[in-house]
């Protein structure tokens, strides 16, 4: 019983919208570099299973902002480890500050993100390991 409605669970979330909001601040010196990383990121994004939206603007402050939208949590988690995310993110986080990151979930994945909040920071991490301007909100719907 336990192992069917742990399975059961497991399959809902699978299946679940994922809406993500990252914002960025990005020094005006920079943005030319950025727009053309964020191009390329956009390009190759758009094209991976499980991609329902994937924008980025930018405003006259610098502040910068990506809206994502994932069929599921293991495709939001397949683009974080898709080659072309790592290779962009990396430079693109080494000349930008992460502000914040808002994921979007239904209530019922709370226990699995509270697992999974340890390899958020510890990705977040690796990119910027100096860095203590970010932070990451899950906003829980029903």
């Amino acid at each position: 019983s336990t192992l069917s409605s742990s399975s059961a669970a497991s399959d809902v979330y699978k299946r679940q919208v994922v809406h993500v909001a990252a914002i960025l601040t990005v020094a005006k010196a920079k943005q030319a570099e950025v727009l053309g990383l964020v191009a390329e990121l956009v390009r190759e994004t758009r094209r991976e299973d499980g991609c329902l939206q994937y924008v980025f603007t930018c405003g006259d402050a610098d502040r910068c902002i990506f809206v994502e939208q994932w069929a599921s949590l293991p495709c939001l988690f397949a683009h974080s480890k898709s080659p072309h995310y790592k290779r962009l993110a990396k430079r693109m986080f080494s000349i930008t500050k992460v502000c914040c990151v808002v994921l979007l979930l239904p209530l019922f994945v709370c226990a699995f993100l509270m697992c999974v909040c340890a390899g958020v920071f510890a990705l977040l991490h690796r990119l910027r390991p100096r860095s203590s301007h970010a932070c990451v909100c899950f906003c829980f719907v029903r």
